[in-house]
């Protein structure tokens, strides 16, 4: 029973050493690694997976709710209904610039379209030259059509989030 966790990672030093105190200030021993690796390589932290910060496994629990109630971690049930996208009407929002949910301007489109674009550009951008080289101009036309049709639908369909309130949508016109 003196197996330690991993229980939150933080990309800098400071917010784990904040989390490692609130812990402490309630009996829980913690443990950091990889904190001196993020100090002197500050870039290595995504390809580490950041600070590690664990806790001896029967405490795991009281830890999980101590950094809840720290405002470090979210409850399950409030995760699970931030990551449901919601529809919002274009008509009824004047600023689509803010948050439809707080009003606040710190908002993101979110990245995995990004990527999706990335990789049908990728893909297409192999294919078309290939097939006009390979003599079926028939085929290069296809598949320029098909790519021009995935770029329009990807780029009408953003979605958004926010990062005050974690809320996630898409704009209907």
């Amino acid at each position: 029973m003196n197996h330690w966790h991993t229980i939150i990672t933080f990309d800098q030093p400071l917010e784990a050493h904040m989390a490692k105190n609130l812990l402490e200030s309630e009996g829980i021993l913690t443990i950091m690694r990889d904190e001196l690796t993020v100090q002197s390589h500050n870039f290595y932290s995504n390809a580490i997976g950041g600070i590690k910060l664990d806790v001896r496994e029967e405490c795991i629990d009281e830890a999980l709710n101590v950094l809840v109630d720290g405002g470090y971690l979210q409850p399950p049930e409030e995760e699970e209904e931030k990551k449901r996208l919601i529809v919002v009407s274009k008509e009824n929002t004047k600023d689509t610039t803010l948050c439809p949910f707080c009003q606040s301007k710190e908002i993101r489109q979110e990245g995995n379209q990004r990527q999706m674009i990335m990789f049908v550009l990728f893909l297409f951008g192999l294919l078309i030259p290939l097939s006009f080289v390979m003599g079926s101009i028939t085929m290069g036309v296809v598949t320029t059509v098909v790519a021009a049709v995935i770029l329009i639908y990807m780029f009408k369909r953003k979605s958004y989030s926010c990062f005050d309130c974690g809320g996630r949508w898409r704009y209907r016109s």
